[in-house]
Order: structure tokens, then sequence, then C-alpha cells
């Protein structure tokens, strides 16, 4: 029968070495929690970003005149008529306010400039644009962080896809894709 009380060194360096691996895996799991977490977070700031800009572009484009729904196309330089099943990423309109005895008041009226619903494109590569609203005087940021915007027209339905993105410390982009599709009378 052995006498000695207390733990012999081989005892005390292997509990030290288990209590140090269960210490670094807890610090492990908390770590990795954490940034899950945080690009969640991430996701979530870029999906609200484009569900906020896609309900501003709703209450904008809901009272458009369709007549006046002009775009300027991909390459172009010169806005034509919005057409049928064609992407694009500027927009032109005017509001239809009310059907007066000489037909539709539109706002702004036809001497003045439409409004309209630019994506200005990044000017460094691997940058975000920003969605802007000009209503003839200035432009008006609805919001930044867009990496893509797409107006399409199906008869009297617009569909509107945009793609926001969030960043994190790391450079890494997070994105969210919302689409919209308004029905103008």
């Amino acid at each position: 029968m052995n006498s000695r009380r207390g733990l012999s060194s081989v005892e005390l360096l292997l509990s030290a070495a288990l209590l140090a691996v269960l210490l670094l895996s807890g610090l492990l799991a908390a770590r990795s929690a954490t940034t899950v977490a945080q690009d969640s977070i991430r996701t979530s700031a870029a999906q609200h970003r484009a569900t906020r800009a896609l309900e501003v572009l709703r209450q904008m484009l809901l009272p458009a005149s369709r007549a006046s729904l002009a775009a300027l196309p991909s390459g172009g330089s010169v806005n034509e008529p919005m057409q049928d099943d064609v992407g694009y990423a500027n927009l032109t309109f005017r509001r239809t306010m009310m059907n007066g005895p000489a037909g539709l008041v539109l706002e702004p009226d036809l001497g003045s400039p439409p409004y309209s619903l630019e994506f200005r494109e990044p000017g460094v590569a691997g940058s975000d644009g920003e969605l802007l609203w000009n209503d003839g005087v200035s432009r008006h940021p609805i919001a930044s962080g867009i990496r893509e915007l797409e107006f399409r027209r199906n008869g009297s339905r617009i569909t509107i896809r945009i793609t926001a993105t969030a960043r994190g410390p790391r450079s890494e982009v997070h994105t969210a894709t919302g689409s919209l599709v308004v029905h103008n009378p």
C-alpha cells in the first residue's frame, strides 16, 4: 500500500494538457459561433438594404404613367420607350396625378424633364454602385451598396431586380437579391 498523497508529476502534466485542450476547444467553438453570427448579420443587412430599396422603388413607380416609361438600353446613349422583356438599369417616368378634362395630368409636366431612377456604377472594380432618384433639380440617394439593378417591363408590369451587398472586415462580400413586380394600370 502506497502512503503517498497528492498527484505525481505525470498525472499533473496530463491533467494540465487535458485542461488546455478543453479550453482551446471552447475558444475555437466561441470564435466559430461569433463568425457565423457576424456573417448572418451582414447577410441580413444586405437583405434589408435590398428590401428597403425595392419598397422605395415600388412607391415611386406605382403612380408612373405607362406611356411615359423610358429607359437607357445597355450601351445606348439615348432613352427609348421601355420595351417588353428588355433589361434596363436606368428608368425615366412621369407620375399620373389625375385624369382631367383634357386627359391625364402628369407630374412633372411635359415641359420639364421626367423623373429618373439611375444606377450609378462604381468607379473602381470590386466596389458597389448607388441607386439615385433624379427629380429634375438634383440627385437624391436611395440606396448605396448596390451591385446590380434591373428594370424589366412586361405589358403593364415592371419587374425590379436588385442585388445589394454588405462588406465584412476581411474584404468578404455578402449579397442579397430581391425582386418585385409593380403593376401599373
